[in-house]
């Protein structure tokens, strides 16, 4: 048991969910093996079934492949010609859809080359870039500052 909890720690997986209008999403997928094995596969287990988006849009860094399963929901990432180094980070895994990360994208499963069954829970990290709109209201922001610092200074000048 105590081994099962170990392992489960050596694997980090975090998710980036970015809009891209009309409900569809762009789900980013980081991987940080901190483990002793290098891994050869890591499946997302709760992708949801007959996505009719996910399969077409699948990428992958070099050196790897990746599969969706319609029928079973799972998302693939699997080792080709490199592996999920022990000790190392990659991103570059990524597809599209229309499902909620609330609900999907956050369960997880691996397998080293060892043959060591790992799993767990993705962290779903909060999109760093902003909406739109929060430009607009930060260049508002900007200007009347500049307007007021004007102002000020104006009345600088009359009182002196």
């Amino acid at each position: 048991m105590l081994a099962a909890n170990q392992a489960q720690a050596a694997l980090g997986i975090s998710l980036t969910s970015t809009p891209l209008g009309g409900g569809i999403f762009k789900y980013q997928y980081s991987i940080a093996n901190s483990g002793p094995e290098d891994l050869a596969l890591v499946t997302i287990t709760d992708a949801g079934v007959g996505d009719p988006l996910i399969g077409s849009t699948l990428q992958t860094p070099a050196g790897f492949l990746s599969s969706y399963d319609p029928g079973l929901g799972f998302v693939d990432f699997i080792s080709d010609t490199s592996v999920f180094g022990a000790g190392t980070t990659l991103s570059g895994f990524s597809f599209q859809s229309g499902l909620s990360a609330i609900s999907h994208f956050l369960t997880f499963e691996a397998l080293s080359v060892n043959g060591t069954l790992l799993g767990g829970n993705v962290e779903l990290v909060a999109n760093p870039v902003p909406e739109p709109a929060t430009f607009w209201v930060a260049g508002l922001g900007l200007v009347a500052l500049a307007l007021v610092q004007r102002q000020r200074s104006t009345a600088k000048t009359i009182v002196s």
